[in-house]
């Protein structure tokens, strides 16, 4: 408890752009600020501190690139507390586990995405700095899914958290393991909006077409609602 004390601190939430794709639903938060927090206890992150010392069996490679390296990754969750959940993975992010948090977006509610009918989404997407190679920074994030409660038992199906390497710098990378950018960006307003609200002329690699282009055409726009701030920290 002690070291939770000393851990509180704020998380730069950018203030909402004027933007009719942004917009608070009232229905869900009357405020349109931040979401109320359940009372029951969060994960605690502090199990996950030890998570970035793997390099993901990815062999001789390091699993450290030689600098710090802006990556943006996709938060999503539509299982149990939902926003203790989300809450959680940005404590992670911001812990002593290889990484800096630089901003996190609001929080929006969306419709599942695949055949599996299921509880709608809860999503962010949150800007890190991290010196982790990318194949140790998806193990990393696997691994705190995997303690967080996660289990994969279809594709596509209910998640209590997500993460997701949505960019990894410039890199486009495909590997076995992973593909740089997110195969998927592109067609998930989900992401795309969370994005774009963070930084809206960000160019995709491999595309050099801004985040906010790429949103305005993005299908299944109009089920993404804004209900929050990511609570602070």
């Amino acid at each position: 408890m002690v070291a939770r004390q000393q851990r509180r601190r704020r998380v730069t939430v950018p203030a909402l752009p004027d933007d009719p794709n942004v917009r608070p639903d009232p229905a869900i938060h009357p405020k349109g600020d931040v979401l109320p927090v359940d009372a029951s206890p969060p994960i605690e992150p502090a199990a996950f501190a030890d998570l970035s010392s793997s390099d993901g069996g990815s062999g001789p490679a390091s699993p450290r690139a030689d600098r710090e390296v802006r990556v943006f990754i996709g938060l999503g969750s539509n299982v149990g507390d939902r926003l203790n959940q989300l809450a959680a993975a940005v404590r992670f992010l911001d812990g002593p586990s290889g990484f800096r948090l630089e901003r996190v977006s609001s929080v929006y509610e969306t419709a599942p995405v695949g055949p599996v009918e299921q509880p709608s989404f809860l999503n962010a997407v949150a800007i890190v700095h991290t010196s982790l190679a990318p194949e140790a920074l998806l193990t990393a994030l696997k691994a705190f899914e995997q303690r967080a409660g996660r289990e994969d038992v279809v594709r596509w199906g209910p998640r209590a958290i997500d993460l997701d390497i949505l960019l990894y710098g410039r890199l486009e990378l495909t590997s076995s393991r992973l593909q740089i950018p997110h195969p998927e960006l592109t067609r998930r307003a989900f992401v795309l909006v969370p994005l774009a609200e963070l930084d809206p002329h960000l160019r995709i690699p491999g595309l050099e077409t801004s985040a906010s282009s790429l949103r305005d055409r993005a299908p299944g726009l109009e089920s993404v609602v804004r209900v929050g701030n990511m609570p602070r920290l």
